[in-house]
């Protein structure tokens, strides 16, 4: 009798380790799960700021090339209507 209440109590030992180890397992997996969430939200942020300052800038570049377009169109007609030279 005395074996198997040993056997019987490495077994709930063993099992008690079991729920432990499932239980960890769970809380991490929980903790990586957030931590993953965490990040992807970060990452989703940091994506909206970096496309608000590529459109702002191509916005500006877009301004500067329609104003080198605007001086480039004056001096072409100045050009057309000096032919000798200004």
């Amino acid at each position: 009798a005395a074996g198997r209440s040993h056997t019987q109590e490495a077994r709930t030992r063993a099992r008690t380790a079991e729920h432990l180890h499932a239980r960890e397992r769970a809380d991490l997996a929980r903790l990586v799960d957030q931590r993953r969430a965490e990040l992807g939200r970060l990452v989703d942020q940091r994506r909206a700021e970096l496309g608000r300052l590529v459109d702002q800038r191509r916005a500006e570049l877009g301004r500067l090339v329609d104003q080198r377009r605007a001086e480039l169109g004056r001096l072409s007609r100045l050009m057309s209507a000096h032919p000798e030279g200004i």
